[in-house]
């Protein structure tokens, strides 16, 4: 499947978001304990992002321009819904995206590493695609993955520190039940927000 090549803007303020959430995971809570918390990633100047992710989600696409709407996000979603909850989502292949930059708190940059899962759902794929390709193509509009790599983060480390985890997990699948479709605006205290509650769905 072809990835979109697209250049994009790093503004902060202009990046909105669109993220798939899932349930949570018992193996995935046992993994997190096993990481020492000397070896989590410093917290990082203007991010709420904590070490730990407890609200496993995929992202589906970030860098979304202020003047895209919730009301247009929604609409282009809401044809792949059906989809997105009946689709399976398969965790494999514990690795890392190594060697990222950051600056803590203090205004010192670091280096830190992101332990994820890769997330097999082609839906998850063709959502990202489908969304870049109208979005693009109507609203002229910037984008900020240049290789969709679709995957489930567990953790921000410390480089080189989480090689036994990587050994011990390499075999290890798990299979997750989606939860809700959220958004987030580009303002800086906007709130995630929920385009479509699949638990209810799947409730019925």
């Amino acid at each position: 499947m072809k990835m979109f090549d697209l250049k994009f803007s790093t503004s902060k303020a202009k990046q909105g978001y669109i993220g798939l959430y899932f349930e949570s995971s018992a193996i995935i809570e046992k993994l997190q304990e096993k990481i020492d918390p000397y070896h989590l990633r410093p917290a990082q100047i203007n991010s709420h992002a904590l070490p730990i992710q407890k609200n496993l989600h995929c992202s589906i696409l970030q860098n979304i321009h202020k003047n895209i709407s919730k009301e247009v996000i929604s609409t282009m979603c809401a044809a792949y819904i059906d989809g997105l909850y009946a689709s399976q989502y398969r965790l494999h292949n514990l690795s890392l995206f190594e060697n990222l930059e950051g600056t803590g708190a203090n205004g010192v940059p670091f280096h830190y590493d992101v332990l994820k899962f890769d997330l097999d759902a082609p839906i998850v794929l063709n959502l990202h695609e489908t969304l870049a390709l109208r979005l693009q193509e109507y609203h002229n509009h910037p984008f900020s993955f240049e290789n969709y790599h679709p995957h489930v983060t567990i953790a921000f480390v410390k480089p080189n520190s989480c090689g036994f985890l990587l050994e011990d997990y390499k075999d290890l699948e798990i299979n997750l039940m989606p939860k809700s479709l959220k958004y987030k605006s580009k303002e800086r205290k906007a709130a995630l927000e929920t385009l479509f509650d699949l638990e209810a769905i799947l409730s019925f």
